[in-house]
């Protein structure tokens, strides 16, 4: 099986979020902050599925959520939020890959740090086996990361690849 691998800024776009959440009113949209839903709002910014990735580590929890498919919501100023560009990956592999990095433990995040990381992409089935696995048991996912191995392919621009 080959591991491809490429700068998340070719797969992925990050977006900062928003502190404007508090002109609208009460709704059903989630708003994420760092330690997750703060507050649900009558208004979104983004369409999920996407990753919410805090920006700073405050003593928080400092945890990564994903949120789920087609789903509206909102993110607050002090998390970026990623949504992914390209088929090859699968926003919740990427989403279960970033978790195995424990950013939650260093030093704060930024767009550059993220747009610099370099995900791991097996074939689309192989990425459903451990979206499946790691859903079903997420004791598995460092297991199931570290099988991966090093990627074996780099392409420097994804997109052009194509």
């Amino acid at each position: 099986m080959e591991i491809l691998t490429t700068n998340l800024e070719n797969i992925a776009r990050v977006h900062k979020g928003n502190a404007e959440y508090g002109a609208y009113g009460p709704g059903d949209v989630p708003v994420y902050g760092p330690d997750g839903i703060v507050a649900h709002v009558d208004g979104s910014q983004a369409e999920g599925p996407a990753i919410i990735v805090p920006g700073k580590n405050d003593g928080g929890s400092r945890r990564l959520f994903y949120v789920a498919e087609a789903g509206p919501f909102y993110a607050t100023d002090t998390v970026y939020y990623i949504t992914v560009k390209h088929d090859r990956i699968q926003p919740k592999f990427l989403y279960y890959w970033m978790e195995s990095l424990h950013l939650e433990q260093g030093p704060e995040v930024t767009e550059q740090s993220l747009y610099a990381l370099n995900p791991p992409i097996p074939p689309r089935e192989e990425q459903k086996r451990i979206i499946d696995a790691v859903d079903a048991d997420p004791s598995k996912l460092g297991a199931e990361m570290a099988a991966l191995g090093k990627p074996d392919t780099w392409i420097p621009n994804w997109l052009q690849e194509e």
